[in-house]
């Protein structure tokens, strides 16, 4: 049985508290979320339960099924494949369950582990796990279980189907980009899916949006989110690098009462800037919790560009073709250019760097993308086909090992080190291709050092993620 749930603005007029009376009324019901399956973004694994029960954890380690005794009658065969995720406000990878459809006959509990994923800035307090039917539809669980000491988002389910970790709540900017050209604007809205008690289920409810994309909340608003946590939550004070807004200053930038964001005239010092919305939650018991929401937006100087972080350290490439779009340092600055092979049909993406007027050797990045198209797939990788698919190569520095898409994992035995080729998982997502190219890119990286090789070590495991809008160079 299930209870829908709607993505709805509330619009209201009048003060919060009359807001909250009436809001039943007022709001705004939409078509349910509909997304495309997500795609394998790497290999499934079988696992054999049971009638007695028991654990299985996928191979990356971030989800877990524990099925209690009686769950199945016989020995059964369950498999665990990471796949993109695409609900919206979604985190991290998607996991399909097969045999999709199964179902139990007792309920299985479903825990995925989010300690290694990125949350870029969003409150695990706000994180639930979703759920994906055959028509493409979403549906929330509101008794995702939310433990922000093991890092851990636990369910229980009594079928079989595709699973991804998402939030409630969060921040959302319009344009998308997290990057913004100096002197330009965006607006932020705290945007989040709200409860509509309609349906006859307390925890498994449809998703849908107001109108065709996620909706703004209003000001003056509530959000009726997990009904089994929370009351209400309270939009209040914006702020620019922790001031209140209205602020404006040359060097961050100018922000207004209802999330208006607008660069500084040039790259501030202080790179990215942070803009912040101040929540006030309520629980079931009245209690109020204090929570505030940040994006962090990065300040270019270029409308082309490609906006790099290699573990934890940003990098941001101008795309400077253009006799209007130039670095405001000429001798010192980093670059980027797109071109597609339209022979041997690839994407390929090069970045480097300047210091004072000389190319070097730091920071050079080159991306080559085969049978490039908009959506989201995961990396070839190199051990995986002899032709040299898809790849990344990342040179931090004249000294340091190659960042790569290929890598070793080594073993001690006796007489020596067994050596076995692997390869990191990366994702790229490519929205727009044509004359411009968006998209972007996530993973991890490997880098083999002369140490890994004398001390029979793995390679060296790197983070990877960017986004990037870039004009192709004919």
């Amino acid at each position: 049985m299930k209870q829908q749930l709607f993505l709805t603005a509330i619009i209201c007029v009048m003060v919060f508290s009359c807001c909250r009376k009436d809001q039943h009324s007022k709001q705004v019901k939409g078509a349910p979320v509909i997304t495309e399956k997500g795609t394998p973004t790497g290999e499934i694994h079988n696992y054999t339960i049971g009638p007695d029960g028991g654990m299985i954890t996928s191979a990356d380690g971030k989800i877990t099924l524990i099925f209690p005794a009686g769950a199945v009658s016989a020995t059964t065969t369950v498999g665990i494949q990471p796949i993109t995720n695409n609900v919206p406000l979604g985190v991290g990878d998607g996991y399909r369950l097969t045999p999709e459809g199964t179902t139990f006959s007792k309920p299985v509990t479903l825990k995925i582990n989010y300690a290694n994923i990125p949350l870029n800035n969003a409150l695990p307090e706000f994180l639930w796990i979703t759920t994906q039917h055959t028509d493409g539809t979403w549906s929330a669980i509101h008794s995702s279980e939310v433990n922000t000491a093991n890092k851990t988002v636990t369910i229980t389910t009594t079928h079989f189907s595709d699973w991804a970790l998402g939030r409630f709540l969060d921040l959302t900017l319009e344009p998308a980009a997290t990057t913004l050209k100096v002197g330009k604007t965006l607006q932020l809205h705290v945007t989040g899916f709200l409860a509509d008690q309609v349906g006859d289920s307390e925890d498994v409810r449809p998703l849908k949006p107001f109108g065709s994309e996620l909706a703004p909340l209003n000001e003056a608003g509530i959000i009726l989110d997990k009904s089994n946590t929370y009351k209400d939550i309270k939009v209040g004070k914006w702020k620019l690098n922790g001031t209140e807004a209205p602020v404006s200053t040359v060097s961050a930038g100018a922000l207004t009462q209802d999330g208006k964001y607008t660069a500084p005239a040039a790259i501030p010092s202080d790179n990215p800037v942070a803009v912040s919305a101040d929540l006030d939650v309520y629980s079931k018991n009245g209690d109020r919790t204090k929570f505030s929401l940040v994006s962090n937006i990065t300040i270019i100087d270029a409308e082309h560009y490609l906006k790099l972080v290699i573990d934890g350290v940003t990098m941001n490439y101008g795309e400077y073709i253009n006799a209007d779009q130039q670095p405001a340092d000429n001798k010192n600055y980093y670059y980027v250019g797109c071109t597609i092979n339209k022979e041997h049909n690839y994407l390929s993406i090069v970045g480097g760097r300047y210091q004072q007027g000389e190319a070097i050797a730091d920071n050079y990045i080159q991306l080559k993308i085969w049978h490039p198209g908009t959506g989201t797939r995961q990396f070839v990788c190199d051990w995986d086909d002899g032709n040299s698919q898809d790849e990344i190569a990342y040179t931090k520095d004249i000294n340091t090992a190659l960042y790569k898409t290929v890598g070793y994992a080594r073993e001690a035995v006796v007489g020596g080190c067994r050596v076995t080729n692997i390869c990191p998982a990366i994702t790229v997502s490519i929205s727009q291709y044509g004359e411009e190219v968006t998209g972007t890119i996530s993973g991890t990286l490997l880098a083999d050092t002369p140490a890994n090789k004398s001390g029979c070590q793995h390679s060296e495991v790197h983070t990877i993620s960017g986004e990037f809008k870039l004009k192709v160079i004919q």
